[in-house]
């Protein structure tokens, strides 16, 4: 008896060791999970994101405007080469996305895509659907764009000269 306690006990801190190499809290919810092989489906970002995308495909010319497709076509497009230039992964859980994660997802746009301000606003703002749409479904604890500011800067166009006015109409 004492032989197979002993296996039992070792068989929980197995449990522990690989939640704490996972970073994650060793509770005793977990703990049940793992003992009664009841592990949840892990979500992961960028298939939640295609998901979306085929769903929003489906409704091009009733619902959705074929742009409108193409702007989440690119944000995904974007979030995969950001995650492979950061992580050096092609997915990742949907549990890891944080602040930190927009962030630096911001400063990927702004400095290795070359994009302005507010086009990087509007990259970050279709993410933000699914990540709300993953929040909804409570696979996602808590809002990672929780105190995260997303104000446009406003935009002054300048007016064409005379020469340039005549360029365009050569």
């Amino acid at each position: 008896i004492n032989m197979h306690l002993d296996t039992l006990k070792q068989k929980v801190y197995d449990y522990q060791q690989s939640a704490l190499s996972e970073g994650t809290i060793f509770t005793k919810e977990l703990l049940r999970k793992k003992w009664y092989g009841l592990e949840e489906k892990i979500h992961k970002i960028i298939e939640i994101f295609r998901q979306h995308n085929d769903r929003l495909k489906a409704l091009v010319g009733r619902e959705v405007a074929r742009e409108t497709l193409g702007k989440f076509n690119t944000t995904l497009d974007h979030t995969v080469s950001y995650m492979q230039w950061k992580y050096h992964v092609s997915d990742m859980d949907i549990a890891k996305l944080d602040y930190v994660f927009l962030t630096d997802f911001e400063f990927y746009l702004k400095s290795e895509k070359k994009c302005n301000h507010n086009t990087t606003l509007k990259y970050l703002s279709n993410l933000r659907k699914i990540v709300n749409s993953c929040i909804k479904n409570g696979w996602l604890a808590k809002d990672p764009f929780f105190g995260y500011k997303m104000s446009k800067k406003e935009v002054i166009r300048e007016f064409l000269s005379e020469a340039e006015l005549q360029d365009l109409m050569n």
